[in-house]
């Protein structure tokens, strides 16, 4: 699996209070997931190990992270997380397979106007966030429930 191993340094004359203000705003979490922070003098650096990233996002992190500290992107240095060891010779990285081919675009076309596709019953959940909301709202609706029931349930008082 090809990856990145980065880190991001930054000086600051409160390393712990720097990192703590990124950590609790979650720009690394948001853009990495998990990342490491490393405290040294006058300085935070946050190691990423995981997928490749986009220049574009490496390059949002670099930002968020100088507008936390107060610099300028360009004093918060990108480099990799270990200068050690035989790294990634890209030549030798196997040929990326193309998704979308002549052929397959041949047999694909969307200019013709299609039925709707009816949904299957077995169909999945598009995401762990539909499967969440569909988990929380069966959750509230048996709390209704319950509290209805033990409503009836409870004898008047006179």
């Amino acid at each position: 699996m090809v990856g990145h191993c980065l880190r991001v340094t930054v000086s600051s004359a409160s390393p712990a209070v720097l990192a703590t203000v990124i950590a609790r705003e979650g720009i690394l979490s948001d853009a990495l997931g998990s990342y490491l922070t490393s405290l040294g003098r006058h300085q935070v650096a946050f190691t990423y190990t995981g997928p490749l990233l986009s220049d574009e996002l490496v390059e949002s992190v670099r930002a968020a992270v100088a507008r936390r500290a107060h610099v300028r992107p360009a004093t918060v240095t990108i480099s990799p997380r270990s200068t050690t060891g035989v790294g990634v010779d890209m030549a030798k990285e196997p040929a990326l397979v193309p998704v979308f081919t002549q052929e397959s675009a041949a047999h694909h076309d969307h200019s013709a106007a299609q039925p709707a596709a009816k949904a299957s019953s077995q169909s999945s959940p598009s995401s762990p966030w539909t499967v969440a909301a569909i988990a929380l709202a069966a959750l509230l609706i048996l709390t209704l429930v319950q509290l209805k029931i033990r409503r009836t349930r409870r004898p008047h008082k006179s």
